[in-house]
């Protein structure tokens, strides 16, 4: 649980093991509130070279009960330039797998209470826990703050399979909310084995400017 993360350096969280297990029981693997990094002085996630890990995450909440302990992998509430970068030599290699074991869980769920900006996901491969139920690789956005903004994220090149829905940006409000700055590239959504599947929206976006 990262709260209140103030920084004077750019810092970065390695991972370096192969395989990782969380069950959420009483927290997501990692909780993000109100930490405040800069563009010069970043927090980045990422592998440490030549590791490809594995991250297994077992929620144990329905998506539905909104929940935020315990229903997601990595959860952002408020923060700022923050990077996931799942390649382990700072290339394009998708080198770290994240895999959603439980009912209507997300992999990422990004809040924007009362403003999160400049967050990145990159280079991930998310397998969720299965296409017929109400999940998100990544969740971003909010149906509950009317206030909360979200501005200048990136989600690059992640390979999503076996979710209902892939991408899910969306305000809360109208345009006059909207989110701004938002980047989707590189990503591929989906999978040519039934059983992977994205079966809902490949990408949902809403009440955006400048995507």
């Amino acid at each position: 649980n990262i709260f209140y993360f103030l920084t004077s350096y750019s810092i970065i969280f390695y991972f370096d093991d192969e395989t990782y297990a969380h069950t959420n029981t009483e927290a997501d693997l990692l909780k993000i509130t109100n930490s405040t990094a800069t563009e010069t002085n970043t927090i980045t996630f990422k592998p440490d070279p030549g590791v490809t890990p594995v991250i297994t995450i077992i929620a144990v909440e329905d998506i539905i009960d909104y929940d935020y302990d315990t229903e997601y992998g990595f959860f952002i509430d408020g923060g700022s330039h923050i990077i996931f970068d799942g390649s382990n030599d700072n290339d394009a290699h998708r080198d770290t797998k994240i895999i959603m074991a439980g009912f209507n869980s997300s992999a990422f769920r990004i809040l924007g209470y009362p403003t999160t900006h400049n967050i990145t996901i990159k280079n991930c491969e998310i397998q969720g826990y299965a296409n017929t139920v109400s999940n998100f690789g990544i969740y971003c956005g909010d149906i509950t703050y009317l206030n909360a903004y979200i501005h200048n994220c990136i989600f690059d090149n992640n390979l999503i399979t076996k979710e209902y829905n892939g991408i899910r940006i969306a305000s809360a409000l109208d345009m006059s909310n909207a989110y701004t700055g938002t980047k989707i590239t590189n990503n591929t959504i989906g999978s040519s084995v039934v059983s992977d599947y994205v079966t809902g929206y490949g990408i949902f976006a809403q009440y955006q400017e400048n995507i």
